[in-house]
């Protein structure tokens, strides 16, 4: 990300982790950047997107990452105490 004084930038650089991100989530990679970086606005009749500001796009990133580690972190939990429970011969529910 670009630090600007209004908005956040996506490099060059980064554009190559928004892709692989998009594949690996399968979700479009233009919904992945309008949810990174872009707020959507409801005004009266119709909504529209407006760019995040640099640090309120840090925090987006960074709350995303959280999510992600956080389910990977249950998930890898719940595998190992299935074959912990497995293996001592009580039922899993």
């Amino acid at each position: 990300m670009k630090k600007d004084a209004d908005s956040a930038d996506i490099e060059e650089g980064a554009k190559a982790s928004l892709i692989m991100a998009s594949h690996l989530f399968n979700v479009d990679k233009l919904r992945l950047e309008q949810a990174s970086y872009f707020t959507l606005n409801q005004g009266w009749r119709a909504g529209y997107y407006q760019p995040l500001n640099y640090d309120d796009a840090v925090y987006n990133r960074d709350a995303m990452s959280k999510a992600v580690y956080h389910g990977l972190f249950h998930w890898i939990v719940s595998k190992i105490n299935t074959q912990l429970y497995e293996k001592s011969g009580y039922a899993c529910n």
